[in-house]
Parts: structure tokens; sequence; C-alpha cells
């Protein structure tokens, strides 16, 4: 389960309740342990609803409001007392005047703010659009280091993508989770080539609607390359666009290009 879903089904989790203990919401509640980011935003969301509740339910009622109010739908529903009707006659009508301008007010103003909450609270349910990052922001935050991928989640194999001509080199998939609520799935490789004895690295899938500026080239073999350093190690990047997915490859040494392809394409090296 990607942190999408996993958001819009604690969509359905009360404030302040036990709902997390129904087995029903368990693979989302696991995953409340492991992302702070998923963690966060459901606590937020959390605030909201409770907000939200509170404004709805937290109204005082004035005295005699409720008579009054009927009695301005339907005079024949309330009938005044004899020492209401002692009061009405002596108020001036300026007085009287004045004093239904107040109650109309409030009737407006009060009518204005259960719409207004009611129009967030229902905007609030709708399932959120993922916040997009850019390229550069994304290859920033993709862990390339063996002990860092070692300590990731396993990710749900129903939820991953496979990887044409790809699957005979690498490993079990790994879920990362990026800024903005993203997460991304992560495969490592270790293939040997004849220059260069090791060729390693990974590769990241995610969303292509995640990415402000995912990239128009749509396999790897056409991508340009960029370099970048991790720690005291330089790696080329070669990403792509397919079928709504970015794919986004980390390998080293840099130089290896022509090589990873041959393996890829299961030619002699």
């Amino acid at each position: 389960m990607d942190s999408q879903k996993a958001l819009e089904q604690l969509e359905a989790v009360r404030p302040s309740s036990d709902d997390l203990s129904d087995p029903e919401f368990a693979e989302a509640a696991a995953l409340l342990d492991s992302s702070a980011d998923i963690s966060g935003e459901f606590n937020r969301r959390q605030q909201w609803d409770a907000s939200i509740g509170i404004a709805m339910r937290d109204v005082a009622v004035p005295n005699a409001a409720r008579a009054r109010l009927l009695n301005r739908l339907d005079p024949k529903h309330v009938q005044p007392t004899d020492a209401a009707s002692k009061t009405a006659t002596a108020v001036e009508p300026s007085t009287l005047a004045i004093g239904r301008s107040r109650r109309r007010w409030l009737v407006a103003a009060s009518a204005s703010l259960a719409a207004t909450l009611l129009a967030c609270l229902i905007w609030l349910m709708q399932p959120q659009a993922v916040a997009s990052m850019s390229l550069a922001d994304l290859l920033d935050q993709i862990p390339v280091d063996a002990n860092a991928l070692a300590q990731l989640p396993d990710a749900d194999p129903a939820s991953t993508q496979d990887i044409p001509k790809w699957q005979h080199i690498l490993t079990q998939p790994k879920v990362v989770s990026l800024s903005l609520g993203n997460s991304a799935t992560l495969y490592s490789f270790r293939v040997r080539g004849r220059h260069f004895s090791v060729i390693e690295g990974v590769v990241a899938v995610i969303g292509s609607d995640a990415i402000s500026d995912p990239p128009a080239i749509d396999s790897f073999g056409m991508s340009e390359t960029v370099y970048v350093t991790r720690g005291t190690k330089q790696y080329a990047t070669v990403s792509w666009t397919q079928g709504g997915l970015t794919y986004i490859c980390f390998f080293a040494p840099a130089g290896s290009r022509h090589e990873f392809e041959s393996v890829l394409s299961g030619e002699p090296v």
C-alpha cells in the first residue's frame, strides 16, 4: 500500500477513537509507524476533523431562541404569554425594528458560518492530489547507500510494477518515504561487467504526477546522463517516463553506462 492509499483509508478513522485497532486499518496503521510524513499528515487531518466537530457542536443557543425562530416562521406556532404581550406592547416601534434587524443579521451570519464549515469538511473528505516536487529534489532524496537501503521496509508486491528487461538483475523492492507525502519504490542491483568488474546502483519508481517536471524521454537508452556525487562516490543517473511512471536509475562507476546497457540487453560484455 502506498502513502496516498493509506491516507485515503485513514480518512475513515474518527478523531480520539480506537478505530486504528480495527484489523481493517492494520496495513495503513503499520505505515503510520514507519513513515514520519504519513504520520504527520494523518495527525494534521485528525486535528482538523476534531476542530470542525467542536465548531459544529459547541454552539450556545440563546435563551428563547427556539421560540422566537418558530414564531418568525409561523406566528400561530408559539403564542406569546401575557407578560410577553404586555412587554411587546410597551416597546417602541423603532426598538422592534432594531431587534428584528439584529436577528436577521445573526441568522444570516450563522447560516453563512455553517455553510463555510460544511464546505471545508466536504473539501477535506475529498481525495487530495499528491503534491508535486521537482526532479532535482527527487534525485537528492533517493538513498543509494547499501546500509540505508537495508533499513527500508519491503514494498508490497501487489503495488509494484515490473520493469521490462530488468527483472533478472533487480532485488526485492523497498519503499522510501519522500517529502510532501510522496513515496517511491526502490530496487537495487549489482552486476558484473567486462572492463568494470562490478556495476551497482538502484532504480527508483514513482508516479509521474508526483513530479512537477517529469522527463519527456520514454526509454533508458535515449535518456541523458546526469552525474551526482554522494559522499566520496560519483554516480551516473538516467531518468525516463513510461506508462504514467517515472524511473530514475543511479549506477556506479559513473563511466560504465555502455557496459551497463549491454548487461540489460543480454548482450555479452
